[in-house]
């Protein structure tokens, strides 16, 4: 039976580089874990604020250029290339286990293959149902496409999750539903936000664009297949003057979304770049009301942005299917409004209410802090996976 002790290698890789992966690695760090993280360089969203620690090597993976979202062909060459590139960081580092989340199906494919035919334990992190979100995408567009390129997404999820020594999924109705697919090896480790501010509160980006005087609504996130700019526009449409929207997201797609707000003559609200990671959390701090928005079709996805939300301790509004996982949490846990775009009147009531009523803010604030501390601890979440670590070892 293998075992895990501090002199072995833990290879963490995060596509994005993403806050609650790079927790676990600071964490596993400071805790005398020798961890390596690796991320890819060439994104427009932002990285975690990352930290240096003597236990811990960040690795920026080189594309040489930036990852194209966009064009399906050149992204399956940057999926690809970037898989090649991950496993030529093992075969130079060859750490005990490598973890990889939010990683593009092709390249967690090579990585998920090399480390098994190398016996290196490869543990599938899932934060989203890639395969089944792009097949319901492309469904929507052509059944043909659905069919084989769906199809093809579709089965190579299946196969990574079947070859990797463990899954770790960050909602159970992940789990359930690979269940359904006869995967065996699964355990739900829930997504969290580390809680990190400091006691005074910067403001620089609102004062920079002129937005002090403001009660800023904002939305931060991608702006991608999942959502929905139109919700934002008609948002926009019903503020009264005191209030403004702020959306930071993609940098390529700004100013063709200004444009458009600019021509529908829509005054209270703009788009902004991707802000430094270390701006970020205060920048959730200052806002008054802070957004999120999926599809009805997206309860494979959950937005994880908005546990960071949590953390900034500010009324949340979800418009999002009710049975999505990270509504039922604000739903059950009374952090804010979880509402329907479709029924109009409703919607906006709703959002009126949450804008006007303090004691109803001051209500979710206060749990929204009461919830992040007693469920977002950097080192319970440690103890988790290291008891986790120690069971999959205890098969093999």
């Amino acid at each position: 039976m293998k075992s895990l002790n501090q002199n072995n290698k833990i290879c963490i890789i995060d596509h994005a580089g993403h806050t609650s992966q790079f927790d676990l690695a600071i964490t596993l760090a400071r805790n005398n874990y020798n961890v390596i993280f690796a991320y890819t360089k060439n994104l427009s969203t932002p990285n975690a604020n990352f930290k240096k620690h003597k236990n811990l090597q960040i690795v920026p993976i080189e594309l040489g250029k930036n990852f194209n979202k966009y064009n399906y062909f050149i992204r399956v060459v940057d999926e690809i290339r970037l898989g090649f590139l991950q496993v030529k960081l093992i075969k130079k580092t060859m750490p005990f286990i490598v973890q990889s989340a939010n990683n593009p199906l092709l390249s967690q494919f090579l990585l998920a293959i090399y480390c098994k035919f190398k016996k290196i334990l490869f543990i599938n992190w899932i934060t989203d149902l890639l395969g089944v979100g792009i097949k319901k995408t492309l469904k929507r567009k052509n059944f043909l496409l659905s069919f084989f390129v769906g199809g093809f997404f579709l089965l190579l999820e299946k196969i990574c999750a079947r070859i990797s020594n463990w899954n770790i999924t960050i909602a159970y109705k992940f789990e359930e539903y690979l269940r359904t697919q006869n995967i065996k090896k699964i355990t739900t480790i829930l997504n969290w936000a580390p809680i990190r501010f400091e006691k005074k509160i910067r403001t620089s980006f609102f004062q920079l664009n002129k937005l002090d005087d403001k009660k800023i609504l904002l939305f931060s996130g991608t702006l991608g297949k999942k959502h929905s700019t139109e919700i934002l526009f008609n948002i926009s449409k019903n503020l009264s003057d005191e209030y403004f929207l702020v959306v930071i997201t993609n940098p390529e797609i700004v100013d063709k979304l200004n444009s458009d707000a600019k021509s529908q003559k829509l005054s209270q609200i703009s788009f902004y770049p991707f802000q430094p990671a270390e701006e970020i959390p205060y920048i959730f701090k200052r806002a008054y009301l802070l957004i999120n928005i999926l599809n009805d079709d997206s309860n494979f996805s959950v937005p994880s942005k908005v546990l960071s939300y949590i953390v900034a301790a500010r009324p949340i509004f979800l418009v999002m299917p009710e049975d999505n996982e990270i509504s039922q949490m604000v739903i059950k846990n009374d952090l804010g409004v979880v509402a329907d775009f479709k029924n109009t009147e409703s919607f906006f009531q709703s959002l009126q209410d949450l804008l006007l009523d303090n004691e109803l803010r001051n209500v979710y604030i206060k749990n929204c802090e009461i919830f992040s501390e007693n469920n977002f601890s950097s080192q319970d979440k440690m103890k988790e996976f290291l008891n986790l670590y120690s069971k999959i070892l205890s098969q093999y």
